[in-house]
């Protein structure tokens, strides 16, 4: 069933549960982390400002007799010195006892070598020729900017927010340092500086056995939980998990709280939320209570129907076929379940199969411990989102492949069609069945296709082939490879 959400612009959300077993206590929070083990890390990098973790120079100059604590100190410096100065080096000689590096352009006289003092760690500058000849980098890709780098950059902001998203890392290393970074670069950074600041996964699960022999003491036996999941669709017809959570059983009161996190995470209180149209997986939908495929058939036909006449003509037909179904359509009423009917956009989308998803998810883990099933699930998310921004990288189209086809089939379809052009915006498009109404401008057709699926019907394709018009610039922005593009890159997936 669907309930028509609130604001501006569209999106199609699926709620779903299923049941999960595990040996420890349900988790209580979708986007809290829990925090087993913590790990300092300090360093004292001159002539770099270390008070906060990031990258911050106290000076861009070198001089002979300046000192490092010791010889990584030494690398890191010079490294955020060619950054900030736009030129790059290349390393001659690092060994325990010197560093000799000299700048990247062939020609250019700039060169520095550092020696280790005697019978102390420090490092000082021998030697040093200061000025370059060459012109530096010439773009914002610097080979210094390395995954080191990128972490100590952001340690500061990851340590103030550990939700810092890898799209904020990426601009703001642009604006602070003029140096662009990929997105593999932003996010292996991002992970190295919070294992920085709060330990590696791996050390945190070293202490699970010594938690979990805590809640076997105090709460012996297993327990029975259950997994719930809000899932979106994307633009190219895939599942777009949101958010999920285990609970300790399906209730009133659970859906209650995990709708309530949902509607935070969803920003329902900003100006950005979306219009939401919301599918819920019911229990006992109409197959399951009529048992009839031909009647299913018809019921589904009804469903699709896109205008209310056509709607009204093909309830009648299943309403004569089974005289006990009239309660039901009484029931349930038609704006719920009927494209012609529904008051929001669900972009043809009725159910998203998150159930199977859920159960494929539990029957890979459903032994594990919550923590480690969670875990699983977000090592699952994460290869599914990997896996798809690399798909996405590789479209050379402009819609994404489901449009594509979509929008090809329209254009196939439109050749049969006489179009009658009315005015500037404004076409006849006849074919033997009937007449239908487009408006290019207002980019709708009065068999309401365009404007309830977002793409170009075979009406709309016939009217803008007909006035040299490309049909696949006239699809909503989210079915283009850029928006699409966009939304992957958008955020990583950390705690699910």
């Amino acid at each position: 069933m669907a309930e028509q959400g609130l604001s501006e612009a569209n999106a199609t959300v699926t709620l779903a549960s299923h049941m999960a077993e595990s040996a420890i206590m349900p988790v209580s929070s979708i986007n809290g982390s829990v925090s087993l083990a913590n790990h300092v890390v300090e360093s004292a990098i001159m002539p770099i400002s270390s008070i906060d973790g990031s990258v911050a120079l106290a000076s861009p100059t070198l001089s002979i007799g300046q000192e490092f604590p010791d010889v990584d100190t030494c690398r890191r410096t010079l490294k955020d010195i060619a950054i900030a100065m736009h030129f790059e080096i290349r390393i001659v000689k690092s060994d325990r006892s010197r560093f000799i590096a000299k700048c990247s352009k062939d020609g250019c006289p700039w060169r520095v070598h550092v020696a280790k003092c005697p019978g102390v760690p420090t490092f000082t500058i021998r030697t040093l020729h200061g000025e370059h000849t060459c012109e530096g980098v010439q773009n914002l890709h610097h080979q210094q900017a390395s995954v080191g780098w990128v972490a100590r950059s952001v340690e500061a902001r990851v340590r103030d927010n550990p939700q810092y998203k890898l799209k904020e890392i990426l601009q703001d290393i642009r604006d602070q340092h003029g140096v662009a970074v990929s997105y593999m670069q932003a996010w292996r950074g991002k992970e190295r500086s919070m294992a920085a600041l709060h330990g590696t996964y791996e050390e945190g699960f070293k202490l699970l056995p010594a938690y979990c022999e805590q809640i076997r003491k105090t709460n012996p036996g297993k327990y029975l939980g259950t997994l719930f999941c809000a899932a979106a669709v994307d633009a190219d017809d895939a599942l777009f998990p949101l958010a999920i959570a285990i609970v300790d059983v399906e209730s009133d009161e659970n859906w209650m709280w995990f709708m309530s996190e949902l509607r935070k995470l969803l920003g329902v209180n900003t100006d950005s939320m979306p219009r939401l149209t919301i599918l819920s997986e019911k229990k006992r939908n109409f197959r399951d209570t009529f048992k009839n495929s031909k009647l299913v058939n018809i019921f589904w036909n009804t469903v699709y129907a896109l205008t209310t006449a056509e709607s009204k003509v093909k309830s009648l037909r299943w309403c004569r076929f089974r005289r006990d179904v009239l309660p039901w359509f009484h029931h349930f009423n038609p704006q719920l379940w009927a494209v012609a009917y529904f008051e929001g956009v669900r972009y043809g989308h009725f159910t998203l199969t998150v159930t199977e998803l859920l159960y494929n998810w539990a029957l890979d883990c459903h032994e594990l411990p919550i923590v480690q099933m969670m875990e699983h699930i977000r090592h699952e998310l994460t290869s599914w989102f990997d896996d798809r921004r690399n798909t996405g990288m590789r479209l050379t189209s402009i819609l994404v492949p489901s449009a594509e086809k979509r929008i090809s089939e329209a254009i196939s379809d439109a050749r049969c069609y006489k179009v009658l052009r009315a005015n500037e915006v404004e076409f006849e498009i006849v074919s033997t069945e009937r007449t239908n109404i487009v408006d290019i401008r207002s980019r709708v057709c009065s068999c309401r296709r365009w404007q309830l699926y977002g793409l170009p019907c075979a009406h709309a394709a016939a009217a803008l082939i007909s006035c040299g018009q490309n049909a696949h610039l006239f699809a909503e922005h989210c079915f283009t490879v850029h928006s699409y593009r966009e939304n992957l890159l958008a955020d990583d997936i950390s705690h699910p």
